[in-house]
């Protein structure tokens, strides 16, 4: 077989090599493999002709960064890596940590444990923990929901 056309199918099998190695956790063994299947290429180059192989060369060395950036873009748009986002997406109470729907801004409790800063409160029939924004407040003490920030409700004494 011509060692121009073997150079050349190297090539693009060390690109696929980059895709595989950006696809799946093989830790750098699929990297050493395409940086192999590279300096084969530039070898079969030079074994048609010097011309060739300084062709395979410059090939090579221009397509390996060329194939990891285009690949890169590639996944950032792939579905498979924003699986999160959809799930999140169909169910937007998870997606803040789920303490959205424990508690509102504005609702008022009762502290039943020292808020210092953070303890339980009583809102209805629910117990919650909840933080206070850095003041210590007795239990018996109605609060309110200040915020929600994530899975962290934030609230006050009332008065």
């Amino acid at each position: 077989m011509n060692p121009l056309l073997i150079s050349i199918l190297l090539t693009f099998a060390m690109v696929v090599l980059v895709a595989l190695e950006l696809l799946t956790p093989s830790f750098g063994i699929l990297t050493v493999a395409a940086l192999g299947v590279m300096c084969g290429s530039i070898l079969m180059g030079f074994q048609h002709s010097t011309a060739a192989g300084f062709a395979m060369t410059a090939v090579n060395l221009t397509v390996f960064p060329i194939a990891v950036l285009v690949i890169m873009q590639f996944i950032k748009r792939s579905p498979l890596l924003h699986q999160g986002d959809i799930q999140a997406s169909l169910h937007p109470e998870q997606a803040d940590g789920g303490a959205r729907h424990l508690a509102e801004p504005g609702e008022e409790g009762e502290a039943i444990s020292p808020l210092r800063p953070s303890g339980m409160v009583r809102f209805g029939d629910r117990r919650i923990e909840v933080v206070t924004p850095g003041k210590w407040i007795e239990p018996g003490t109605k609060v309110r929901v200040l915020r929600v920030e994530g899975s962290k409700i934030v609230v006050e004494a009332a008065e």
